[in-house]
């Protein structure tokens, strides 16, 4: 199976509900949220950025890249980046059910 790893960089403070978004409706629970500051031309005041990595199989990621695309805001202007990346070997990964 073919796995993509789509990497989301974004200003706008929605990534808990994104990540909680994608457990409950899409079920994907290989995602992971983390905060990253810096700089550039259109960040020159060092804004904390959030970053959002999802493991996605090959098959969901157009459509989870356009759901991250939009709910990040990143069709507006210096909102962030959104990339994705081919994972040569992943392992199928599961949580415990609950009773």
């Amino acid at each position: 199976m073919n796995y993509k790893l789509i990497t989301c960089i974004f200003s706008n403070n929605k990534g808990k509900a994104i990540i909680e978004y994608l457990s409950k409706e899409k079920t994907i629970i290989t995602a992971d949220r983390s905060n990253s500051r810096g700089t550039s031309l259109s960040n020159a005041r060092g804004i904390e950025m959030e970053v959002i990595t999802v493991l996605v199989e090959q098959s969901q990621a157009d459509e989870i890249f356009e759901y991250l695309f939009f709910e990040a805001e990143l069709d507006k202007p210096h909102n962030g980046i959104i990339y994705q990346q081919n994972i040569k070997k992943a392992s199928k990964y599961s949580l415990p059910k609950e009773d």
